[in-house]
């Protein structure tokens, strides 16, 4: 921890003396300029104002250095922006990248262009087999080089277009990570018309790829929206997809409306998830379902199970098991309600 000297009260009494000092030079001054009684005056009570006056302007000195000084550092800001700011007069290839003319450039070191970290072009171009109207770099400084290396970029595409197979959709960004100089697929948010196996995806879902040997995704649903997935009713879902674009497994969703799943009734808002799903269509998986604060699920001929507990079920409908929230690995969370003061 770095030790910070507070401030001395000092130094904010000079600052309201010389505040208070040039607010009453400039009335002073700009009633002499408008009231000709006002500089009779002044002349007549001269061996007296000029000096009032001259302790004023001296007194004022701090602030307006303040101001000033204030002033020439944003002066600095705006021209080391303005040129960080590059616009292309004619084609060229910028990072290995062919721009056309015009393409708008922002760098992170004024006037060098090949450290660019975001650029805008005047007409869509191809950019790693994608059509691009924009194109972001995150960059980190190499030292022993004194350049700039990519370690991810982002892309806004011009259209829906295909990218690992999903269709990315038309002005969002694609992004890729860059791993020992190759461009690896990382994430993009959907586009209308993707399927996995007979679920239609909703447009705006966020796609994450995973890499490595265990190569698959994962779709983000909002948590507003509300899709059915083998026949579940579910809202804002995180849905695992393996490398052979099947369901692996599905989390963090609730009920959108209310489900009768075998001899079992769930209201809608009630948590759910999947439990060893092995492969598509078996109605052998399990799922999870947790009642949350408030609500409770109904089996028939049992007691209802009340927040703190899930039952663990066949999509087909068996009851497997009734467990406390801990042995389902489900995490409760306290809820902190706030009184408002003015009650």
């Amino acid at each position: 921890m770095i030790p910070i000297a507070p401030i001395s009260i000092f130094f904010y009494l000079l600052l309201l003396v010389s505040t208070i000092s040039a607010l009453l030079l400039v009335s002073w001054l700009a009633m002499l300029s408008v009231r000709r009684g006002a500089r009779e005056t002044f002349r007549a009570w001269l061996w007296f104002t000029l000096p009032i006056m001259m302790l004023l302007a001296l007194s004022s000195t701090f602030v307006l250095s303040f101001v000033y000084q204030g002033y020439l550092v944003d002066a600095d800001i705006k021209r080391d922006e303005a040129a960080r700011n590059i616009t292309l007069e004619n084609p060229a290839v910028v990072a290995g990248i062919a721009m056309p003319a015009g393409t708008q450039l922002h760098s992170m070191r004024p006037g060098d262009r090949e450290a660019f970290d975001a650029a805008h072009f005047p007409v869509p171009i191809l950019i790693n087999g994608l059509t691009a109207t924009s194109l972001s770099r995150n960059l980190y400084p190499d030292l022993d080089t004194d350049t700039y290396a990519a370690t991810s970029v982002e892309v806004i595409l011009a259209f829906d277009q295909r990218v690992d197979g999903w269709l990315c959709g038309r002005g969002e960004p694609v992004a890729y990570k860059i791993e020992a100089a190759k461009i690896v697929f990382d994430s993009c948010v959907l586009g209308a018309a993707n399927r996995l196996e007979n679920w239609e995806i909703p447009v705006g879902a966020k796609l994450l790829a995973h890499a490595g040997s265990s190569r698959g995704w994962t779709i983000f649903l909002a948590p507003e929206t509300m899709t059915t997935v083998r026949g579940l009713p579910l809202q804002g879902a995180r849905i695992a997809v393996d490398r052979d674009r099947h369901f692996a497994d599905f989390s963090e969703a609730v009920l959108a409306t209310g489900l009768r799943l075998g001899v079992v009734t769930y209201p809608a808002g009630t948590r759910i998830r999947s439990k060893e799903w092995t492969s598509p269509g078996r109605d052998s998986d399990s799922l999870i379902l947790s009642p949350v604060r408030g609500q409770l699920a109904k089996p028939d001929g049992q007691p209802d199970v009340l927040f703190g507990n899930s039952i663990v079920q066949t999509v087909a409908g068996q009851v497997l098991a009734t467990l406390p929230n801990q042995k389902a690995g489900i995490l409760d969370f306290e809820e902190i309600t706030v009184d408002d003061p003015a009650d």
